[in-house]
């Protein structure tokens, strides 16, 4: 037994040795294995150390063989193990790659890198940290694709601000323990992968400011978890999943800059009732107001700006969000036009810490409500812009000291229609930097204590009616009175350190001079729109900052400060429509920074400065309509190569046209119209410039005739924004190029008139699909319209008159709906109006005169409500004039003369109260003159000559006070006037004119006739002396030189008879045409007067003669150019330029009628 027992403890030792023996071979063994995975870990550190190109604080200097690596800077090591478990070095402003090396912390748990400037790709390395739980890159510079196998370990990735590409990885969907994912602001294309709804306990997910395309996820509604929502600024459409919107957990949600659709839901503020910020704006969404949003008691951000929201804003919106911070719901069609829309504002006296209010462009009327004086202490932005706001500004803002002691930024009430005066209690804003009171109707001065605003930079009073009084315009002193009165605020010396920078008076009645003591700290000058008086003050070349100068439309007078030229930050001047005069400093050449030069309308003279034209930072350059000589630099296309805008037009400048323009690839608009260019135009003009919207050459000398005019057009194809393009009155020739048809879609106004263009309309004017305005006028294009005319449904106005277009106009025009005025006279159409044409409802002007169109005049249009004028003269119309022609209300000038149409005048034409020219004249209506046109009282000319009418003249036509031309001759008439007495008034003032006209060759309706001149008065006082000075030249003599023989002597002598004649018969046109109808010569007188001067002049007896019941006299004259719209009673003839010959005709009505003039 103590045998046994012996054994048993023997046996017991030896295990026990054997187990220590084991415990310390182990123990060892553990002590040498830590040993070297250190070693693992100091040599992947000091890889990633060795890539650090850039380490301004010096951190990674501890990172060395003689210190332990756990105790480097960035590292935590594992007690058990001495492992690496944590990288932290983050902001540490460290520039270089992540070392693949990285992958061998095979502890790491945690890697901390956000907010440096790392570059390069992520490594594949770290998808063998099995145990990595946080991994934060952001707001580097890495670049390349996300690793797709990252560990399954991972609560937290963090990648946002970076410059990542390709697609969201799939493999997402399976990281389990995921509770943030951040990929924001990167360059991430693709889908938002469905797998991310596998997430369970994912709480956070970042992915707006990529390219994601697609929808959002249903899945995404399966996150139950999920507290932040955050995927703005991509290109995601379809609609929010609608188990989105019941996550209670939600505490952010942005989808603001996408294209998603749908509306919020109206309870939304009751199935999310932990939201704190919510952002949806520049989406397409739709809908009401969600009026539960007043439930949401955390809010602390609300943004629905841009929403394409309606309705109202609920009474009790702020009554519970005390936390509220930021508040907008801008540019949306909220309000509905009633006095109560802004009671919302009431509620918001609740939220003590708002800072931001913002509810510009909705449609809110009313007034603002006082209790806006009541708001946070803490607001520091207030923009109630381009709303529809009455009354006056709250002066209760004064009771906002605190308010505005914390700086208020912005505040902002322009585009509105407040009116009063600026509030006094402005001056209390003492913090306030922007005071934005633009576009309203302001009136009386500007306070004086707005001086007193020391931190004020931006102040915008433009637009307003700034008057001292009713009636009386504020004078430019006054309105900176206040401003100038301080010397701290405008003179630059106060203690405060901020100046008012940016003014802005523009679009108001300021007038007087431009103060000249204004603020050295000044970068914006604005007094634009006003009636500013005096010059611009030479003071201004102090102002060292100044970078905006713009004093366009006043009436400024004196040149231009050379001083202007020493302001070397100057971007911006504009000095049009004023009244300068001088020359363009040659100073002006030496701004450097100069980008808009703008001294359009006024009277400069002289050249422009050559150093302008190298100015090469130049992008707008506008000396239209002045006296400017000398020419463009042929290398103006080189020397301002950001050139975006040029209009140089009606100067007096001259030279050929710019070859070098061809290189400004920036150009957008080229306008060099009625500047006496001479071409060729560079056939590769529009080769760069791709930006082109206007290209306007017209009224020029660029074409010279021939085949190749026009190659310059193949270029501007290329031109693919081009929308306004005019080249008319050049003198092209040719054909228009078939490559029209691929000039840019958004073409709206395609202008060749008056041109040498030859050939047919090419049918490829089909894809000007966006035109509105089309001239082809006064070229030579023959052949017909092509009917593809119809699918340019935008046009307005279309003018193809002068030309040789035959065949029937085609009926597509009548898909031209929206045109108003319709140009297609002087051709040789022929066939009848289409019947389409009464689609056209818009019509206003309508001129198919001198063609070879026939049928009756449509009934239909009466349909056309809108014409004001209608020219159908010259054709060979048939049948009566139409009685619906009655229900043209808009109707001032008819003219369907020259054709054969017949039956009664309508009486209806007595509704048209608006006529002033109706010209029936050359054609076969019978009848009597419809008593209803005794209503025409604006009637100015009446032309119903060459008829068949019959019957008394209505005595109501003495009545018309506005009427000017009469005529009423060959016709069947009695009794004309009133009393019962035959009276020839009225047609011997038409022929005085008559015979005004052709004595001078000029018309009443000329140009020159204005301001109370007429044809009449011109005659009258060139009696007798300057005659010969107004006579049409081609009824005279050739002036006899000093050396001729007898002969000439005869001509001599010819040309004192022609002198003597002139005189005379222009005594009878003058007598004839009197204002007065008591003044003006009788008809017997006037033909005794004209017998005489003919039997001087051509020693031919003429005896008078009539018959009784007939119009007393018939003159007529062989038609001429200038007299085919109108016949008086008399008209003399004579081809001969040495002789003026009348000729009187006498005799009954039953002979044959002259056919009408063609």
């Amino acid at each position: 037994m103590l045998k046994l027992m012996r054994l048993i403890l023997s046996s017991l030792l030896i295990h026990k040795i054997k187990l220590l023996s084991l415990v310390f071979l182990l123990t060892t063994t553990t002590k040498v294995d830590s040993s070297s995975s250190n070693k693992t870990d100091r040599l992947a550190l000091l890889s990633f150390k060795e890539l650090i190109t850039e380490d301004l604080l010096g951190l990674l200097s501890s990172w060395n063989n003689s210190l332990d690596l756990c105790k480097w800077d960035g590292v935590t090591c594992s007690r058990k193990h001495h492992r690496v478990v944590v990288l932290d070095l983050r902001g540490k402003s460290l520039r270089g790659t992540i070392s693949p090396f990285l992958g061998n912390l095979s502890f790491l748990r945690s890697i901390y890198l956000q907010e440096n400037r790392f570059h390069g790709k992520i490594p594949l390395e770290l998808s063998r940290l099995f145990r990595l739980q946080h991994l934060n890159f952001s707001s580097n510079s890495l670049e390349g694709e996300i690793p797709t196998n990252l560990s399954n370990s991972l609560t937290v990735i963090d990648f946002q601000s970076n410059n990542l590409v390709g697609k969201i990885p799939a493999s997402f969907g399976s990281l389990s323990k995921l509770t943030i994912l951040e990929l924001g602001t990167n360059n991430l294309i693709g889908e938002i992968p469905p797998s991310l709804g596998n997430l369970s306990i994912l709480q956070t997910l970042y992915l707006g400011w990529n390219n994601l395309r697609g929808t959002v996820p249903n899945s995404i509604g399966r996150l139950s978890n999920l507290q932040i929502f955050r995927v703005g600024a991509n290109k995601l459409t379809g609609t929010v999943p609608p188990p989105l919107y019941n996550i209670s957990s939600l505490r952010t949600l942005i989808i603001a800059y996408n294209q998603l659709t749908g509306s919020l839901p109206q309870d939304i503020g009751l199935t999310l009732p932990n939201l704190r910020r919510i952002s949806i704006g520049l989406n397409k969404m739709r809908g009401l107001f969600p009026v539960s949003l007043s439930n949401a008691s955390r809010l602390t951000a609300l943004d629905l700006s841009i929403s394409y929201l309606s309705g109202p804003v609920p009474n009790d919106l702020g009554r519970k969000m005390t936390d509220l911070d930021w508040l907008n719901f801008g540019d949306n069609n909220l309000g509905s036009g009633d006095a109560s829309d802004l009671r919302f504002i009431d509620s918001l006296t609740n939220c003590t810490k708002l800072r931001h209010l913002d509810f510009y462009e909705n449609g809110f009327r009313g007034i603002l409500p006082i209790s806006i004086a009541n708001f946070s202490g803490q607001l520091n932005m207030l923009d109630a812009g381009e709303n529809q706001l009455v009354g006056t500004i709250p002066t209760g803002i004064s009771n906002l000291v605190g308010l505005f002691d914390l700086n208020l930024d912005q505040t902002s009430f322009q585009f509105n229609m407040f009116q009063g005066s600026i509030p006094p209690s402005f001056s209390s804003l003492k913090g306030i930097e922007t005071l934005d009171l633009s576009h309203n109707n302001l009136s009386s001065q500007i306070p004086e204590d707005l001086a007193a605003l020391m931190f004020l930079k931006n102040l915008n009073l433009s637009f307003n009616n700034l008057v001292e009084s009713p009636g009386e315009r504020m004078n430019v002193r006054d309105a900176v009175k206040g401003l100038t009165t301080i010397k701290e605020v405008f003179l630059g010396v106060g203690i405060h350190g901020k100046r008012l920078q940016h003014l802005n008076f523009s679009t108001n009645s300021l007038q007087g001079v431009i103060p000249t003591n204004l603020s050295n700290y000044l970068s914006s000058i604005d007094l634009s729109y006003n009636d500013l008086v005096g010059k611009i003050p030479a003071s201004f070349s102090s102002l060292s900052r100044l970078t905006h100068l713009d004093l366009f439309t006043n009436n400024l007078i004196g040149g231009i400060p050379p001083s202007l030229g020493n302001l070397s930050l100057l971007r911006t001047v504009d000095l049009g429509v004023n009244s300068i005069t001088g020359t363009i400093p040659h100073s002006i050449g030496l701004l450097p920074n100069l980008q808009v030069f703008s001294i359009g309308m006024n009277k400069l003279l002289g050249t422009v400065p050559p150093a302008l034209y190298n100015i090469s930072t130049l992008t707008h350059l506008f000396i239209l309509i002045n006296q400017l000589t000398g020419s463009l630099p042929q290398d103006i296309g080189l020397t301002l190569p950001n050139l975006q805008s040029i209009v140089v037009g009606e100067n007096l400048l001259s030279g050929t046209f710019p070859v070098s323009l061809s290189n400004a690839s920036r150009m957008k608009m080229l306008d060099v119209s009625a500047s006496n260019l001479l071409g060729p135009v560079p056939f590769d003009l529009g080769r760069m410039m791709k930006d082109l919207t206007k290209l306007r050459l017209g009224v020029n000398h660029l074409g010279s005739g021939n085949a190749n005019d026009l190659r310059f057009i193949n270029s501007l194809t290329n031109c693919s924004k081009l929308q306004k393009f005019d080249f008319d009155e050049n003198g092209f020739g040719g054909v228009l190029p078939t490559s029209i048809a691929n000039l840019s879609s958004h073409l709206d106004e395609f202008l060749a008139g008056r041109n040498q263009l030859v050939g047919n309309i090419p049918p490829g004017i089909s894809t000007f699909v966006n035109l509105a305005n089309f001239g082809l006028e006064q070229n030579f294009f023959s052949g017909v319209i092509p009917f593809e005319i119809g699918k340019l449904r935008n046009l307005k106005l279309l003018d193809f008159s002068r030309n040789k277009l035959s065949g029937p106009i085609p009926k597509s025009i009548g898909n031209l709906t929206r045109i108003f005025g319709l140009f297609l006279h002087e051709n040789n159409f022929n066939g009848t109006i289409p019947s389409s044409f009464e689609n056209i409802l818009d019509l206003q002007t309508l001129n198919l005169s001198y063609n070879l169109l026939v049928g009756p005049i449509p009934q239909t249009v009466s349909l056309l409500s809108t014409l004001s004028s209608i020219n159908l003269a010259h054709n060979f119309f048939t049948g009566p004039l139409p009685l619906e022609i009655g229900k043209l209300n808009n109707l001032q000038e008819l003219d369907v003369s020259n054709n054969l149409l017949s039956g009664h005048i309508p009486s209806s034409l007595g509704n048209c109260l608006r006529l002033e020219s109706l010209l029936l004249e050359f054609n076969m209506f019978q009848g009597s003159i419809p008593p209803s046109f005794s209503s025409l009282k604006g009637i100015e000319t009446l032309d119903l000559s060459h008829n068949n009418l019959s019957g008394q003249i209505p005595k109501d036509l003495a009545a018309f006070i506005f009427l000017k031309d009469l005529n009423l001759s060959f016709n069947n008439l009695v009794e004309y006037g009133v009393g019962g007495k035959i009276s020839t008034q009225g047609d011997v003032y038409s022929y005085g004119i008559l015979l005004l006209e052709m004595l001078t060759g000029k018309r009443p309706t000329d140009e020159m006739f204005t301001d109370g001149q007429s044809l009449h008065k011109l005659c009258k006082s060139a009696l007798p002396e300057q005659v010969m000075g107004i006579a049409d030249s081609r009824m005279l003599f050739e002036e006899p030189k000093e050396a001729r023989n007898d002969v000439d002597q005869n001509e001599k002598i010819g040309q004192a008879k022609v002198r003597e004649c002139l005189i005379s018969l222009m005594r009878i046109g003058v007598a004839c045409s009197a204002e007065s109808p008591g003044e003006r010569m009788n008809v017997r007188d006037a033909v005794i007067g004209l017998t005489t001067i003919k039997e001087v002049f051509l020693g031919v007896e003429l005896q008078p003669g009539g018959k009784p019941g007939l119009n007393p006299f018939q003159l007529h004259q062989p038609p001429t150019e200038s007299h085919r719209e109108r016949s008086g009673l008399m008209a003399a003839a004579g081809p001969s330029q040495s002789a003026f010959h009348c000729e009187l005709e006498l005799g009954d009505r039953s002979e044959e009628r002259a056919p009408p003039p063609r």
